[in-house]
């Protein structure tokens, strides 16, 4: 019954996933982001090909069907590995030429060599017939499963929304592409994937607007919308880099992002229950729900500690010119490497009658900060 119930509804199902495509290639194009363009460019593709385009058994279109699932899964490979520039980079306009040449390529090559294209995408290897017992060309079968493995580490490596989505389009793929002509599982899978990927634009956006890249930590944005869930109970920190500016200027700006990256990530891992921001340059913000500052303190001292303590490695200004070389540098650890210790200086303010708005207890927390400052520097000051 379901699957009569979708049959019947497969040319709506097919409309959504086109406008689910459409719609998330303009945010792409708003975002600047050109591999889910280049993506959504590719199923548009495959949904045409797979529900629109006459289904026969035409030698060259055959061929055509084989070969466009070989190097679908070989794109979305390509797009999982590649860092983002922006749809009117370089890198973009080689993408979108790289399209265009294979659709222009299968196309010339249907017409002009049916046989020998049809020859190329049915290759068997008879030496591995137990994973590849099927009726699929061995080629597809290849192609989708070795860019699946490279996707899925990456997914996993990255955390990333836009990968997870890529991946969700390739195994997508390949289930419709194994029977094409079915008139249920193609328009259904096609826009539940163009659901995931539009999704993942949204979250993608999201990510950019309220988090910090440098540090990985939630940004100004993000600490302003979380203030107004705050209830009547809560602790704020406001920490400083000590010397942050001399250090940039002694050591370079390289180094000083690492400093940044450093300290976000054992202010991410602050216990107590504190939630980490990046509120500018080098000052940060914990927030503690429902602490009060005298539950708060030790765990703002015990971080203090652990970042004055961890030994930053600097990066020597002369590095190896082969990769070999570099790799038998690190093999060798720290070991004559130059360490710096970076300390922070932290202001601690609690929500109490005269400091009743969220702005106040912040302001508190910067004096208290600048108090520490003006003591020494590496120290927790309450306001």
């Amino acid at each position: 019954h379901f699957q009569a119930v979708v049959s019947e509804q497969a040319p709506l199902l097919k409309g959504i996933a086109y406008l689910l495509f459409i719609f998330a290639a303009l945010l792409s194009i708003y975002f600047n982001r050109s591999r889910v363009l280049f993506s959504t460019c590719l199923m548009l593709l495959a949904l045409y090909v797979s529900t629109d385009a006459p289904i026969t058994t035409d030698l060259g279109t055959v061929s055509v069907l084989a070969i466009a699932g070989v190097l679908i899964p070989c794109n979305f490979a390509l797009m999982s590995v590649l860092r983002e520039r922006g749809i009117l980079s370089l890198q973009a306009n080689g993408l979108y030429g790289l399209l265009i040449l294979q659709v222009a390529g299968i196309a010339w090559l249907r017409n002009a060599y049916p046989e020998a294209l049809n020859q190329f995408a049915s290759l068997e290897w008879p030496w591995w017939p137990a994973l590849l017992a099927t009726e699929s060309p061995h080629l597809f079968i290849a192609s989708i499963s070795l860019a699946g493995i490279l996707m899925l580490v990456r997914a996993l490596w990255t955390r990333n929304s836009i990968d997870s989505a890529l991946l969700a389009l390739l195994v997508a793929f390949g289930i419709v592409w194994v029977d094409h002509s079915s008139t249920l599982q193609g328009p259904l899978l096609f826009a539940i994937v163009g659901l995931i990927l539009l999704l993942a634009v949204i979250q993608d956006s999201y990510d950019m607007a309220y988090r910090d890249d440098l540090t990985g930590l939630s940004g100004r944005r993000a600490l302003n919308e979380y203030l107004l869930r705050l209830g009547s109970n809560y602790s704020i920190a406001m920490i400083d880099v000590d010397h942050f500016k001399k250090f940039n200027d002694r050591y370079g700006h390289d180094t000083g992002d690492q400093v940044l990256k450093m300290v976000g990530a054992q202010l991410a891992r602050v216990s107590g229950g504190g939630k980490a921001f990046r509120y500018g340059g080098e000052e940060f913000t914990l927030v503690f729900p429902g602490k009060a500052q005298g539950i708060v303190k030790p765990h703002l001292e015990a971080l203090r500690e652990s970042i004055a303590d961890y030994p930053m490695a600097l990066r020597s200004k002369a590095r190896p010119k082969l990769s070999k070389d570099g790799r038998k540098s690190r093999r060798g650890g720290k070991k004559g490497r130059d360490t710096v210790s970076v300390t922070v200086s932290m202001g601690l303010a609690q929500r109490s009658p005269e400091l009743r708005l969220t702005e106040d207890v912040i302001k508190a927390a910067d004096q208290a900060l600048y108090k520490a400052k003006r003591g020494g520097r590496n120290r927790l000051c309450l306001e």
